[in-house]
């Protein structure tokens, strides 16, 4: 077990590391299929890839990394899922990370989040640098907009009252003329 012998030989071979061989009196070893691997020789098994690696080709002593910008949270995969946009790659490859507070990530399979310009806010999991904003500029634009709201406001209630006691006393006295 572990091991294969080639017909005339006397003494038995390790299956190399990328196989195993799990019967006896066999002429060869296995192949690790893809999402598996075997880093040592004369083994009985493979084993799985673990979380934030794949194996995409059988026979494989090692598995790969997930490049920066994709992750793998499960064992045993054959390839890599990127991050989406809005996420950046964590620690180890292991899953995708909301872009923080006053940062953004338009492309997808990133490693990192990109900064908004100094004295810009953004949301959490922000697209665009268009979507980051200067809070001081919202502040004042706001504060206009209210005032120009209550002035509306304002304006149209005294209007309408005054419009209203004129129309009911101009119906008083033509009820009461007629």
């Amino acid at each position: 077990i572990g091991t294969f012998s080639r017909s005339g030989q006397s003494s038995c071979t390790p299956c190399e590391p990328g196989s195993y061989q799990d019967l006896t009196n066999q002429s060869s070893c296995n192949p690790c299929l893809p999402g598996l691997f075997q880093d040592q020789q004369g083994q009985t098994a493979c084993k799985l890839c673990g979380v934030g690696t794949f194996s995409n080709q059988k026979s494989q002593p090692l598995c790969s990394s997930c490049a920066p910008g994709s992750v793998q949270s499960l064992q045993g995969q054959t390839s890599c899922v990127l991050c989406d946009a809005g996420e950046f790659s964590g620690k180890n490859g292991e899953s995708c990370v909301v872009c923080p507070a006053n940062t953004y990530q338009p492309n997808v399979g990133s490693a990192a989040c990109f900064n908004c310009l100094p004295g810009q806010l953004s949301a959490v999991g922000t697209l665009e640098l268009s979507e980051c904003f200067n809070p001081i500029t919202n502040i004042a634009f706001s504060m206009i907009c209210l005032g120009i709201s209550f002035f509306g406001v304002t304006v149209y209630a005294f209007n309408g009252r005054f419009h209203r006691v004129a129309f009911i006393r101009r119906y008083r006295i033509t009820k009461h003329i007629l």
